[in-house]
């Protein structure tokens, strides 16, 4: 890789990874594997449907994964290390190139546009105008800058969809939420358009929490959201009505008695970004820890989870 320019200030170093001859439906599999790995900062999916890019009918997958620079030889280790084990032939790794904090902020405007999720929500980028937005509609305005949440990911319509059916069971403007590993902001903007007045917003990120920041307050509801880099383990126990977890598996299972130990009795636990195989060990340690799994949703290959909390 050439040296970088001496006034270039390298944030990240990024590594994309193509598989054309994986199987399309296990492309998820490997999108949850890479979080495993030491590290790693941010996992970007993308499609590739160029013509020589293809799976049969389906369109080539690809990954790009970002991490800091001193983690880079670890990670090219473990992930041939990762490939290997799970028999993931195939897969293409390609070159490390270094990534700006302008060239990460500024990627998601070539591909973004509005985006309508669910019944109300339609979700833009600030550099953007939706068009045929209708007065019910509930518009969250983004710019996401490095932190995960835009509304593309499955994941996250599943997170927005399930909000807004809570949102119809109860009022929002009565109970307290606790999202966790909060990103952009999506979630708890989302929260706060559907009434609730009181929201907690965490991620160990602080460039995540800088863009949490300014999201809620150009949506209008910064006072509404507070948002802390504090670790879940650390933060006060203040019983919640509601926690959002929006989490790979891997980073997920050791927060659930964490929530256990957050949540009103009756309260609720949403989470997604769970592959099949993730589903059924999530459920057991749901179950292990006092909850009740009260429905399961999938959109593409991805799940989402609403358990209650009811301790015996």
């Amino acid at each position: 890789m050439p040296a970088p320019s001496t006034q270039m200030v390298i944030d990240s170093l990024a590594l994309t990874l193509t598989y054309t001859t994986v199987p399309y439906a296990n492309h998820s599999l490997l999108a949850e594997l890479v979080w495993t790995l030491p590290g790693i900062q941010t996992v970007e999916t993308r499609l590739d449907a160029s013509p020589t890019s293809t799976v049969g009918n389906e369109p080539a997958i690809g990954l790009t994964l970002f991490f800091e620079p001193q983690h880079q030889g670890s990670i090219e280790k473990n992930l041939l290390a990762l490939l290997t084990d799970h028999t993931l032939t195939g897969v293409t790794v390609g070159e490390v190139r270094p990534i700006t904090h302008d060239d990460w902020a500024n990627a998601w405007k070539q591909f973004w546009q509005p985006t309508r999720i669910g019944q109300r929500f339609v979700v833009t980028p600030s550099w953007e105008q939706p068009e045929a937005v209708l007065k019910q509609d509930l518009v969250i305005t983004l710019d996401p800058g490095q932190a995960f949440g835009t509304g593309t990911h499955a994941t996250t319509t599943l997170m927005l969809e399930q909000l807004e059916q809570l949102a119809s069971e109860q009022d929002f403007s009565q109970i307290n939420l606790l999202d966790v590993g909060c990103g952009s902001g999506i979630l708890t903007i989302a929260a706060a358009k559907l009434g609730c007045q009181d929201i907690a917003g965490l991620d160990i990120d602080t460039e995540s929490m800088e863009a949490a920041d300014k999201n809620a307050a150009a949506n209008g509801v910064g006072h509404c959201i507070t948002a802390t880099t504090t670790p879940l383990a650390e933060r006060c126990l203040t019983p919640m009505d509601g926690i959002l977890m929006n989490i790979h598996w891997p980073v997920l299972a050791p927060l659930i008695p964490e929530c256990a130990l957050r949540l009103k009795p009756g309260g609720w636990l949403l989470i997604s970004g769970l592959i099949q195989k993730s589903v059924a060990p999530c459920t057991q340690c749901l179950e292990a820890n006092g909850f009740t799994v009260e429905s399961q949703h999938q959109h593409e290959d991805w799940y989402c989870l609403k358990a209650i909390y009811s301790p015996i």
